[in-house]
């Protein structure tokens, strides 16, 4: 091991020197030689600049200074001075021992991360003259490499070791601590607002044993940064204006190393309250319909959230009627004797607008008209801010775009362009299904799907289904806009054979869809004629009469008109909304079929956002069937429930009423209830768990809804938005097994895009 150390030493006491030399008299002379030996690398100028020159007047304490001077630079190891008269000469000798080079950088003791990574991490670099301050700072970002690890108590040392003449090792040791998590969140000063209040809104979560398949706990820089943002925003907007909240700090736990404790300091100061809230004159919008759009009241506590939220109202109010450039100056003053505040609102509405032109940016595959046609705006009108960010959900709904941005530009005082950038993304998609229970076997199902085609909007599907016990084949062609307006128009067509344990059934037919807008994107009408042949055939010898009776080949021609209310936020990842559907079919003779029947059915969804980003799913579903004429309910349009979509835990179609035989027929009536809890595991890749209970029951002619008691089951599973499409993974438990039925049943599907 090569030691290192500082050796400045003035050798006068070594040497004799004569008296005079270092008489008083003698104070004034001067160098007559300086000579420098040792260096190398480093140039002789580079040196000289720092010593003293021959010619030059000298002291111990000149000398001195000179030796710590080159000390400073760093670039030397060890500096000697010899002072000595010769021949009646002065002459001072710096003898130079130059920094080694730096032959390598290794690292020891690190487990979890390559050293590659930590060479990255740190400014050494091998043929560098040593440093110690360089060292000691790399050091120092290993250190902060791994505390952004969320490795807290790592411990770093270095060493040096010689390897030949000036040229060495550096070699840092490291013991790498477990990854920490945040096990409490300490929170000091908080009197009115409570610990649960503040810890459920902000983003960084305690760990605890049941969380261990969650983020929560996780040490990130950017969510430390927004727990304290966010737990400022919860004091302003209960009405603490001048809250005070410190930076989390940070500390191992005394008696854990791996865990963490986040103390935040807060002084809450008062809370203050609105006392007057006015307007600046204006004759275009009246006083009470600002009071109307605004929603701080008097008296109310002062909520920063509502206050800057009103000022975005109130320039919505003017620029949704055309003044697309009103300017809303808000001035408030706090009165810290009575915590209150008064807020005056200056209003400047500026000039009345017109768009002059739209245009299209981005749309390389899309038509322009496919745009035009979600925007409510027109060219020549008067500016409408509302219809223009409604237009950009609206566009966005449309599922062909990754992102819309809308952008003014001001052509004159009182004309604007709206410039329309688009990214297009795959509209494309290839959906591959697989399913499997003891009853059924393996069943896999494969879709493409180009939900843009050509660029003009139209959707276009290609499915199979196949199985031991299942083969459907369909084709559908969808043009949402027909002709621009928002008339949808459609058809389909297909062939689907399955194998029921009490028959097969083959049909083979097509449909004509034709629906239009009663409230625009909101409430829908739809009508669809549809024409299909129905083949029984492969029914058991001991089958129940009901099946027997209708074996052989009909024909069914159905008009199906429905209504359709949809107002999710997403059509794509809903988070929020509803959706519901009432639909009704009608088949008879008289529309030159062979079967008679009415069928009926509901269906309504709605996303209800919680908290944490955890959504609420709530599903309920119902049909009836009846006979309109003398021939009995098609057996094929009867109902069952079952399956991934319908009352998981059971295979499809499995839940229906049984003949005396145990044959499965399908019953005239069902209802169905779904609840879930979706949950978020990991945002960053759209990871999500859920819960779920499933209830429905399917009765059969001559008995009422629920007659029978109803099938249920519980589950859980995860949704994953992978690169290749949306992952499901589900499993359900019977929570009513009978006897001869399996308890449980997995099901996932995953699919892709192109």
């Amino acid at each position: 091991m090569l030691k290192f150390f500082i050796k400045a030493t003035l050798l006068l006491n070594l040497i004799i020197i004569p008296f005079h030399v270092l008489s008083e008299e003698s104070i004034a002379a001067v160098l007559d030689e300086v000579i420098i030996e040792g260096y190398r690398r480093v140039p002789l100028s580079n040196i000289e600049q720092y010593t003293l020159k021959a010619g030059d007047e000298y002291s111990i304490e000149l000398i001195d200074a000179t030796v710590k001077t080159l000390y400073s630079t760093g670039l030397f190891l060890d500096i000697g001075v010899d002072f000595e008269v010769i021949d009646g000469k002065v002459v001072l000798k710096y003898i130079i021992d130059e920094m080694p080079l730096i032959s390598s950088i290794r690292f020891e003791g690190n487990e979890t991360e390559k050293a590659s990574k930590l060479k990255d991490e740190v400014s050494l670099k091998r043929g560098d003259k040593l440093s110690f301050i360089a060292v000691e700072k790399a050091m120092m970002d290993l250190l902060a490499f791994y505390e952004d690890e969320n490795r807290y108590g790592t411990k770093i040392a270095f060493s040096i070791e010689e390897r030949t003449v000036n040229s060495v090792d550096v070699i840092f040791t490291i013991e790498e601590a477990s990854k920490s998590k945040i096990y409490n969140i300490i929170l000091i000063g908080n009197k009115n607002i409570s610990d649960d209040t503040i810890k459920s809104a902000i983003p960084t979560q305690e760990r605890h044993f049941w969380t261990l398949i969650s983020s929560s706990g996780k040490i990130q820089k950017d969510m430390i940064i927004a727990t304290r943002e966010i737990t400022r925003l919860l004091y302003l907007t209960e009405g603490y204006a001048k809250v005070s909240v410190s930076e989390p700090e940070l500390s191992i736990d005394d008696d854990d190393p791996n865990k963490i404790n986040m103390t935040i300091k807060i002084e809450e100061n008062s809370q203050y309250k609105v006392r007057s809230i006015l307007y600046t004159e204006s004759s275009i919008i009246s006083q009470e319909d600002l009071k109307k759009a605004t929603l701080l009241k008097v008296d109310g506590i002062f909520n920063i959230q509502q206050y800057q939220q009103d000022i975005l109202n109130l320039t919505g109010q003017f620029s949704s009627i055309g003044y697309a450039y009103a300017n809303i100056e808000p001035v408030i003053q706090l009165d810290d004797e009575t915590k209150e505040v008064d807020i005056t609102y200056k209003i400047d509405p500026g000039n009345l607008v017109t768009v002059n032109r739209i245009e299209i940016e981005g749309n390389r595959t899309t038509r322009d008209n496919v745009i035009r046609r979600q925007i409510d705006q027109m060219e020549g009108e008067i500016y409408n801010s509302s219809y223009l960010n409604q237009a950009r959900a609206n566009i966005m709904s449309t599922g062909y775009f990754s992102n819309v941005e809308i952008r003014e530009v001001q052509v004159t005082p009182t004309t604007v362009d709206v410039i329309i950038t688009v990214e297009e993304e795959s509209t494309g998609s290839f959906t591959f299904g697989v399913a499997y229970s003891t009853l059924d076997g393996l069943l896999g199902s494969v879709q493409l799907q180009r939900n843009n085609f050509l660029g003009l909007g139209h959707t276009v599907s290609l499915q199979a289904e196949v199985s031991k016990i299942r083969t459907d084949f369909s084709f559908s062609y969808t043009e949402p806009w027909l002709f621009d307006w928002q008339v949808s128009a459609g058809l389909d067509a297909f062939n689907m054979t399955y194998v029921w344990d009490e028959y097969t059934r083959e049909s083979t037919g097509g449909s004509i869809r034709v629906g239009h807008a009663i409230v625009k994107r909101r409430l829908f009408m739809n009508y669809r004629f549809s024409i299909y042949n129905v083949n029984i055939y492969d029914i058991p010898v001991d089958a129940s009469e009901i099946i027997k009776s209708q074996q052989g080949r009909i024909w069914t021609h159905s008009f199906s008109p429905s209504i359709i209310w949809n107002n999710l936020d997403n059509y794509i990842d809903p988070k929020k909304g509803n959706k519901s559907e009432l639909y009704v079919d009608l088949a008879g003779t008289f529309l030159g079929g062979d079967a008679d029947f009415v069928k009926v059915g509901a269906e309504s969804v709605q996303f209800i956002p919680l908290f944490a980003n955890i959504v609420l799913f709530l599903r309920v579903k119902v049909g009836f069937i009846f006979p309109t004429g003398d021939s009995p309910i098609p057996i094929d349009e009867r109902f069952r429930l079952g399956g991934i979509n319908s009352i998981r835990g059971f295979g499809y179609g499995d839940i229906s009423p049984v003949d005396s035989a145990g044959y499965r027929y399908g019953g005239d009536k069902f209802a169905q209830g779904n609840i879930e809890l979706i949950f978020p595991l990991k945002e960053d890749i759209k990871l999500r768990g859920l819960i779920f209970f499933d209830i429905g029951q399917v009765n059969d002619v001559g008995e009422n809804l629920f007659e029978n008691g109803t099938r249920e089951s519980i589950g859980a599973g995860i949704r994953w938005s992978t690169p290749m499409g949306m992952f499901r993974l589900e499993f359900g438990y019977k929570l009513d097994k009978k006897p001869d039925e399996d308890p449980y049943r997995f099901e996932f599907s995953i699919g892709g895009t192109f």
